[in-house]
């Protein structure tokens, strides 16, 4: 998971987390000149298991934001997952989860 609640490469202010139709689609953000291709949510969603690596200090605080939040899949892309969370392994190092 990054900085901003992304995961792969389903980003904030892309049109990627609104993909709900393809099993992939390219991925263009507004702030940066990045260009990526990425599995959409329902693909996600639909694996057998997922494993989610978050790390690192700079994590800390969208973690904690991420887990206590209201699930909002606009600010953060990574809550479409919630509705599989069971089959979700979080790989968390003790940097990142210092505030939890």
């Amino acid at each position: 998971m990054g900085v901003d609640g992304h995961t792969g490469s389903l980003f904030p202010n892309s049109y990627a987390p609104f993909d709900k139709d393809d099993l992939a689609c390219v991925v263009y953000t507004l702030e940066s000149e990045l260009n990526r291709i990425t599995l959409t949510h329902p693909v996600l969603r639909a694996a057998s298991h997922l494993a989610v690596l978050v790390s690192g200090k700079e994590k800390a605080n969208i973690l904690r934001e991420v887990l206590t939040a209201e699930p909002d899949e606009v600010r953060y892309p990574i809550h479409a997952l919630w509705p599989v969370l069971d089959k979700i392994t979080w790989l968390v190092d003790a940097d990142a989860a210092k505030l939890l």
